[in-house]
């Protein structure tokens, strides 16, 4: 019976060639895709802020921008300034500062070096068509017998990864490298993140000393419209008219530097948002009214939490592990490389010898032979790593305690200033410049002290928001010294 009128089952279609290549190719393929593993993540270091370690990739691998608008109310306009607090800018910065997102895409490469070394090794593919005749001088079985001219395929594997553990090192060794790379970036985005704290207050800092310049340009005014009328009714001389417009032209110069450094502090402040839509009109919103109250605590346990909680002390750490294993590595790659092989071969000899051809099979291994370079220099250069890494560890420890102190101490003078200033300068400037100025508008007092308990009360009201930015600035500054928040936030 021909096979066209053979009986076919209902609902089944015939198999061709193509489709059990089709089939066949697509199990292949599944089979490649479960020997790729799954990119290492790492373990995640201590941090100051909430920072995106596992971040979202797109269809090709790369980061997607962070999504991250500086919102403003429905009724604003386009140009209105926005009100950023600043837990909302160490957001905004910690997801979206290119300085950031390049060190997670140092992570990210990190986590590629970790993918090629726990993929399987390549295997290699070899073909050889040997002993053939010379062009005009072909072989035959009676007068010219040579060869036989054979087809050789060979397929080989280095297994010295598996059976020394090679592998299993360099995978650890590139796990220790993912570790490293996200402590390195958390210890970066510390950094950063200090830069936008600092930035911040000096914003408000210099928010203040605006409206401390420019009321002390309108009080000025004010004192030249009484001593212009004292002028006039014959109550003061026209000398001290022009002291006091002398005086308001040096508080309006004041104010005009005042309202630069204003807009400079603005511009640090709003670069360190990255760009992000909106950030050219943030404006940070607070107080430097706010102040932390406590005292910090001894020294003895800011030091133990520091030592657990800053970032580059892990970084540290890490890059011992990371240097302990690069030595077990380098040894282990001063043993043989060992290559298996298995091939066929297919041998034409009916026309060269006048026997059958024939199919054959073998195998074998390569070896290599230590004798001469047992990488003795990378072996050195490694336990030479090793102990660079433990003396910085050393140093890291070391200056760590000097940092912590003098943070320390600088959060607990900066308290001191703070209160010296409000409660001995501040307060009695303001009252000597209000009984001052009351008495000179009574013709009681002159412009000399009018001049003096102004300039008294315009340096007092400087010092005393420098003193309070300074004690806000030591505060983060402590916390960031340390690793995390040491006191609680105003």
């Amino acid at each position: 019976m021909p096979l066209a009128s053979l009986p076919r089952v209902a609902g089944q279609a015939p198999s061709s060639p193509r489709a059990r290549f089709g089939t066949w190719r697509w199990v292949l393929l599944a089979a490649v895709a479960a020997c790729t593993p799954a990119p290492y993540r790492g373990e995640a270091p201590p941090m100051l802020q909430p920072l995106p370690l596992q971040p979202d990739l797109d269809a090709e691998g790369a980061l997607r921008p962070a999504p991250v608008v500086l919102e403003t109310t429905p009724d604003a306009g386009a140009q209105a300034p926005i009100a950023v607090p600043l837990a909302q800018a160490l957001r905004v910065t910690a997801l979206a500062h290119p300085r950031i997102r390049v060190a997670l895409e140092q992570v990210m490469q990190a986590r590629g070096d970790h993918t090629t070394a726990s993929l399987l090794p390549n295997p290699t593919f070899s073909g050889a068509f040997t002993l053939l005749p010379l062009p005009g001088q072909s072989f035959n079985a009676t007068t010219r017998q040579g060869g036989p001219p054979q087809l050789d395929l060979g397929l080989g594997v280095l297994i010295d990864g598996w059976l020394f553990g090679k592998r299993d090192l360099a995978q650890r060794l590139a796990a220790f490298e993912v570790d490293v790379a996200l402590a390195e970036y958390a210890d970066r985005a510390r950094v950063l993140l200090q830069e936008t704290v600092v930035a911040f207050h000096d914003a408000l800092l210099a928010r203040e000393l605006l409206q401390l310049a420019r009321a002390d340009r309108d009080q000025w005014q004010r004192v030249e419209q009484v001593t212009n009328q004292r002028v006039e009714l014959g109550g003061a001389g026209r000398h001290e008219l022009d002291r006091v417009r002398a005086e308001l032209g040096a508080a309006t110069r004041r104010a005009l530097r005042a309202e630069a450094d204003h807009g400079n502090a603005l511009s640090r402040f709003r670069a360190l948002l990255g760009g992000v839509p909106g950030a050219d009109r943030a404006v940070p919103e607070g107080s430097l009214s706010a102040l932390p109250t406590g005292e910090p605590p001894p020294l003895a346990e800011v030091l133990a939490l520091a030592e657990q909680q800053r970032p580059d002390l892990e970084v540290a750490r890490r890059r011992v592990r990371r240097a302990q294993a690069a030595v077990l590595f380098e040894r282990r790659m001063a043993w043989p490389v060992l290559g298996v092989a298995g091939g066929y071969t297919r041998q034409y000899q009916r026309r060269a010898i006048g026997f059958p051809d024939v199919s054959a099979i073998g195998g074998g291994f390569d070896l290599s032979l230590p004798l001469f370079d047992r990488n003795q220099g990378n072996i050195l250069f490694a336990e030479s790593q090793l102990r660079e890494a433990e003396l910085l560890l050393q140093a890291a420890r070391v200056e760590l305690r000097a940092e912590v102190e003098q943070a320390l101490r600088g959060y607990r003078t900066a308290m001191a200033v703070e209160r010296t200033v409000r409660e001995l300068e501040l307060e009695p400037a303001t009252r000597q410049r209000d009984v001052v100025e009351a008495a000179y508008r009574l013709g009681e007092r002159s412009v000399l002290e009018v001049l003096d308990a102004q300039g008294a009360l315009r340096n007092a009201l400087r010092e005393h928001w420098s003193a309070r930015a300074e004690l806000l600035g030591t505060l983060y500054r402590l916390d960031t010294v340390v690793g995390t928040p040491v006191l609680g936030r105003p």
